[in-house]
């Protein structure tokens, strides 16, 4: 089977096969990647890379560094394909590896820029980027304190800025349920800094 067939019989599935036919198509692709079979991991990317691209698109909020994400997805999925167990399907798998490798993204980035936004203000004010220095350390303390599932979602709605929607899909939580726990972790992290006369 050449690639073009290869890649056309697997969209078709993905678009019109039941659950069934489409677990057992990504089951024998898959296995096909384990036995060295290039052209069928290039069906895979093929065939996913437009969400991959779309879901990265949607956290990073930039096309090149969308780009750079999904590359960076293919790779790992590359790598990993293995741990991809079939009781669900490959696209709900990429979906989570595109989130987490999107969020590390930004991760990296947001400690480049404030490393970056450090170096530009030392020889300024040096007093007030002192005091917010130390504010930041405190606020950043508390939050060490938080109910794990506190701290998570705060970082992913501050650190990250990330949308509800984003948030609600990266903790597979419904929207509604997203936006009560981020009140409820505001409501805690305010009365830990209130009590402890952090801010």
């Amino acid at each position: 089977m050449n690639f073009q067939h290869q890649i056309r019989t697997y969209k078709d599935v993905l678009a019109q096969g039941s659950r069934q036919e489409i677990h057992h198509h990504e089951r024998l692709l898959v296995q096909r990647v384990g036995d060295g079979d290039d052209e069928a991991f290039r069906a895979i990317a093929e065939a996913h890379f437009d969400r991959i691209s779309r879901v990265a698109l949607r956290i990073v909020r930039n096309e090149e560094d969308a780009s750079d994400v999904a590359q960076e997805v293919l790779l790992s999925a590359h790598l990993h394909l293995g741990d991809f167990r079939a009781d669900s399907q490959l696209g709900t798998w990429l979906h989570r590896v595109t989130c987490n490798s999107a969020l590390m993204f930004l991760r990296r980035r947001r400690r480049h820029e404030m490393i970056e936004f450090e170096q530009s203000n030392e020889e300024s004010k040096p007093e007030q980027v002192y005091q917010q220095r130390e504010t930041l350390v405190r606020v950043q303390a508390a939050c060490t304190e938080l109910a794990p599932h506190h701290r998570e979602i705060l970082d992913l709605r501050v650190r990250e800025d990330l949308s509800l929607k984003e948030i609600a899909d990266s903790l597979k939580l419904s929207v509604p349920a997203a936006k009560s726990r981020i009140h409820r972790a505001r409501l805690e992290l305010l009365e830990f800094t209130n009590y402890h006369g952090i801010l």
